[in-house]
């Protein structure tokens, strides 16, 4: 399946091992059967768990030897929606104090998003242009201050940077490296 993702969206393939697709249930507009477009589902990311939406389901010959980011765990319940919503007033709450944190660091990184994944097992700090060893810097002064797993990703005017191999832009202890 194709599945859109994170605050500053991301559009990843995404394993679904169920027979059964999601389902559009829960949905609030008049779908056939077959159109899961929109459909929100909780995939496995190498952030953590987190919310998406379904964009298209891929025929077996589309999907064929395509790696793939994850897996579609399920549908998104009622909680995994309340719990998405929470997180995201969380974020909105935390968003000047992590502002002022890089600032006080003296990281040469300009803080654009901030969001919790939906297990709130890290944080993904958004953050301008790929910096290489500032974003490194920000995951590891983050976990010596006791501020938990962060995961730093670099952005640019065209969206998402993709990290390198290795120890790259996301920085040590952000999954980059793990």
């Amino acid at each position: 399946m194709l599945v859109r993702y994170g605050s500053v969206p991301q559009v990843a393939r995404f394993e679904w091992s169920s027979q059964e697709l999601p389902t559009t249930a829960d949905r609030n507009s008049e779908l056939n059967g077959n159109d899961i477009r929109g459909t929100r589902v909780v995939v496995e990311t190498s952030r953590g768990l987190e919310l998406g939406a379904v964009l298209e389901n891929l025929v077996p010959a589309m999907a064929a030897g395509r790696v793939v980011s994850g897996s579609v765990l399920r549908t998104a319940s009622d909680d995994d929606l309340g719990r998405f919503r929470e997180n995201e007033r969380m974020a909105n709450q935390q968003f000047e104090d992590w502002r002022k944190r890089i600032d006080a660091w003296n990281l040469q990184l300009q803080l654009i998003d901030l969001e919790w994944t939906l297990d709130r097992s890290r944080i993904v700090l958004y953050v301008l242009n790929d910096r290489g060893a500032e974003t490194t810097r920000l995951a590891l002064l983050a976990a010596a201050a006791g501020l938990g797993i962060i995961h730093v990703q670099s952005v640019s005017a065209d969206g998402v940077i993709q990290q390198s191999s290795g120890c790259g832009s996301g920085g040590c202890g952000s999954g980059g490296c793990s």
